[in-house]
């Protein structure tokens, strides 16, 4: 998961076999995996839950009428 390091997954970049492979190690290594999908299942509901994400979008929409009305009454 991006920017979460490995609380809830694994980062590895694309096209990167050596890495993926490594994760994946390291994942089987684990064995418990519980706690990584608990942080996971966090991290979605507090950043990605679909309130959250429709809040985020009506700021950005409200700042780019915003800016439109600004640039407009110049």
């Amino acid at each position: 998961m991006t920017g979460h390091n490995t609380e809830c997954g694994y980062l590895v970049p694309p096209n990167n076999v050596e890495m993926l492979a490594q994760a994946i190690e390291n994942a089987l290594e684990q064995g418990d995996i519980s706690q990584t999908q608990e942080a996971a299942q966090q991290i979605v509901r507090k950043y990605y839950h679909v309130d959250v994400m429709v809040d985020a979008y009506a700021k950005l929409y409200q700042q780019v009428i915003d800016k439109q009305k600004k640039s407009q009454k110049r």
